[in-house]
């Protein structure tokens, strides 16, 4: 069995432990220039700066936000919910940060010469997040949806198969929600995605590959991934936890 101890959990998620910072810093520069014009505004009466002070402080709280969700591995923080929609609240609250993702989603998708999926084993597919459910392929009847900060296609989300799995982006998930979601999936028939499929599809997937046996070590798992999505990558992140995950330590 692996260890649960507070210790154990530090050292798994210690490598996202970066992004936490970076997310502290942007809050703290945020709320420093807000201060700054709340200051000109009420002593200069000056209108001007209301408009800018609105802006700071809503990135500010973002990025709050955002380095609280990374501190505590919070998946839901964007309010992504089971049935792949996304509250209202978490649309409001993350607007400026999600309209530059959701435009380079766009571009992105209509740009790659990468293909929207690859069929990792007979039945069980890899890919990007997907428009519409008509794009998906056609023996699938599960679809694993790990991105915690997109909401899924309506078309996608209604499925009977659709399965909602939030990590946030360059994270990972605890050991005990991981093995208990993929003991729920089927053999085959299979779509696991995030949004372009690389960072957490690679995790997800390499995972899946690991507790069903169809891999022994961590490097077989990339490889095979590699081998049929070579832009996929495992994040240090990622390859920490599936080490202390699926060591064969007792």
């Amino acid at each position: 069995m692996q260890d649960f101890s507070p210790e154990n959990d530090r050292k798994i998620f210690e490598p996202t432990r970066h992004i936490y910072k970076r997310y502290s810093n942007l809050f703290l520069v945020l709320m420093l220039i807000s201060i700054v014009l709340i200051q000109r505004g009420v002593v200069k009466g000056g209108i001007v700066y209301y408009g800018p002070m609105i802006i700071t402080l809503w990135g500010a709280m973002i990025a709050g936000f955002l380095s609280n969700a990374y501190q505590t591995n919070d998946s839901l923080a964007f309010g992504k919910r089971e049935n792949g929609t996304i509250a209202w609240y978490g649309v409001f609250s993350f607007l400026p940060y999600m309209v530059p993702l959701w435009i380079r989603q766009f571009i992105i998708t209509r740009c790659t010469s990468e293909p929207a999926y690859n069929e990792l084993l007979p039945g069980i597919y890899i890919g990007r997040r997907l428009s519409k459910a008509s794009q998906l392929p056609a023996s699938c009847v599960t679809i694993v949806d790990l991105a915690a900060e997109f909401a899924e296609a309506r078309s996608i989300r209604r499925l009977d198969g659709y399965k909602s799995f939030p990590i946030l982006e360059a994270s990972v998930c605890s050991e005990k929600d991981l093995r208990e979601f993929i003991n729920s999936l089927p053999e085959r028939g299979i779509y696991i995605h995030c949004g372009q499929g690389h960072g957490r599809t690679g995790f997800f997937a390499a995972a899946f590959l690991l507790q069903r046996g169809y891999v022994k070590t961590l490097e077989e798992a990339e490889a095979m991934l590699k081998a049929v999505r070579p832009r996929l990558k495992l994040r240090k992140s990622g390859k920490t936890a599936l080490t202390s995950y699926y060591s064969d330590k007792k």
